[in-house]
């Protein structure tokens, strides 16, 4: 664990550790960092889309909301978003990707997530920063502490759509993948993603894809009610994200957010 307030990297400790598997040449020779271990499917299309927020049970509207992919001069790719309450609760997320060499995945570079109360006051933020192999939580007003990330990095938590599109295609199964938790302690935590239901839906598959942790019968107990229980919805013939249910924040409101082109049919196939 890292001392509060204090952030380091894993370089030093990655140099003896097999090139293959545990660094990422990013910066001037011999110069080595951390990487993330999860490599993700390039997103369906670029630009912006409007996604709606509902209440929980997927039946009232209650806010507008929009996810964005976008190529950075650099050559980065940039994924934002926003959902939330109209004039209430909200969250605002952002992650960084690199291209695999052959152009045909993404590599998580970075990722942020910041929430605001009702008022819009802002409770803090969390990042990732696989580059550094570190995760923080800084909670406004509070003291900023971070954790360095495991050796095999598979921490997904703003990018966990994406991360499971190849999961959903195959419409069976279950998939691991690792969350940074800020309560009640920061550290980053083992989870599971497994397919849970099929259905036919307009003219394709509807697929959902319920988390949770994967710690053990003892720390699931501990841990498990600080693990945001979500649930995912894919068509999987594209495959493509529609939608999911996610607390916005911990002890936050729940809330149900759908792709806007599609968010009516799909809202009526998975309420709860």
């Amino acid at each position: 664990m890292v001392p509060t307030g204090v952030v380091v990297g894993r370089g030093a400790r990655l140099a003896a550790a097999p090139l293959t598997l545990c660094v990422l040449l990013l910066g001037p020779a011999l110069e080595l960092r951390a990487e993330s271990s999860l490599l993700l499917p390039l997103p369906q299309t670029m630009g912006s889309v409007e996604v709606d927020t509902y209440d929980e049970a997927g039946e009232v509207r209650v806010g507008p909301g929009f996810i964005q992919f976008q190529t950075l001069e650099d050559d980065t790719i940039e994924f934002v978003g926003s959902s939330g309450i109209d004039g209430a609760e909200n969250t605002t997320i952002k992650a960084l990707f690199a291209r695999t060499p052959d152009g045909t995945r993404l590599r998580p570079l970075f990722q942020e997530s910041r929430s605001f109360d009702a008022s819009g006051a802002p409770l803090g933020v969390m990042t990732v920063d696989h580059r550094e192999g570190v995760g923080t939580c800084h909670p406004t007003g509070g003291e900023r502490r971070s954790v360095e990330l495991p050796e095999v990095d598979r921490v997904a938590n703003v990018i966990l759509a994406q991360a499971l599109v190849p999961l959903a295609a195959t419409g069976e199964g279950e998939a691991p993948f690792q969350i940074l938790i800020c309560r009640p302690t920061v550290r980053v935590v083992s989870a599971v993603a497994r397919v849970e239901e099929s259905a036919d839906w307009n003219q394709s598959q509807l697929v959902e894809i319920r988390t949770g942790a994967d710690l053990g019968p003892v720390l699931n107990r501990l841990l498990g009610p600080w693990l945001p229980s979500v649930s995912l919805w894919f068509d999987a013939r594209q495959p493509a994200w529609l939608g999911h249910r996610v607390p916005l924040f911990a002890k936050g409101p729940t809330v149900t957010v759908l792709r806007a082109d599609v968010a009516a049919s799909v809202a009526r196939a998975t309420r709860p």
